[in-house]
């Protein structure tokens, strides 16, 4: 697991929140993206968005049809997903994405993915589910919001069982922790250009149960 950069300053520069102090690691980078990045992810995925199926097996996600399907329980409405190829962005602010993540995060370019991106509208949501795969598990998952989204409208990341063990924060970024109790969910409001990193794996890098999270309900806006 590489040691994360700790980047303390201002303007509009990234820099790092914690959100939970113990299981799941989960933290903030904000101003990962700027905002014309994030324009131009969103341009690049406009003419290749298709809409989301439970039945679908999604191995750039790592993730395979939950079993609550089996039972009439629809995890994905209403999101639509286009695969943006890495070589096929484009290439200054492509790698301009790339390095900046690499060197904020520790991952190296080489373990990354293609990008994802997911189009929510009003109704959109992600039911509870966990990103894994059947035959590996990613070590970490970078979720970055692309468009604001105002308080009260939905689309909070949420995670809703935590472990227990810690303190939980509530920060600049929206983050919330219910009433503060250590088994209360944690949900992250959408800001534009700001990243949500999750650890899939524990310190020995065995799937942790604790990463269950969703996407829930957006209410306005996409």
């Amino acid at each position: 697991m590489p040691e994360r950069i700790r980047l303390y300053g201002g303007g509009d520069r990234p820099f790092f929140e914690d959100v939970l102090n113990h299981k799941p690691v989960v933290y903030i980078i904000h101003n990962l993206l700027t905002e014309t990045e994030c324009d131009e992810l969103i341009k690049a995925a406009e003419s290749k968005f298709d809409l989301v199926s439970d039945d679908d097996t999604n191995y750039l996600e790592h993730t395979i049809p939950p079993p609550a399907k089996q039972d009439g329980v629809v995890m994905q409405n209403n999101i639509q997903r286009a695969t943006l190829w890495r070589g096929a962005l484009n290439p200054h602010s492509g790698k301009q994405i790339e390095e900046r993540i690499e060197q904020v995060t520790g991952f190296p370019q080489d373990h990354f993915s293609d990008f994802q991106v997911n189009k929510h509208v009003a109704g959109s949501y992600h039911g509870v589910h966990y990103d894994t795969h059947p035959i590996n598990v990613p070590m970490a998952t970078i979720t970055v919001f692309l468009n604001d989204v105002d308080e009260g409208d939905g689309g909070e990341l949420v995670f809703p069982s935590p472990a227990l063990g810690g303190d939980k924060k509530r920060g600049s970024s929206g983050t919330s922790s219910g009433g503060g109790k250590d088994d209360d969910p944690v949900k992250i409001y959408p800001r534009k250009g700001i990243a949500v990193v999750h650890h899939n794996t524990d310190e020995e890098y065995q799937f942790d149960a604790s990463t269950l999270h969703a996407e829930l309900p957006l209410k306005n806006g996409v």
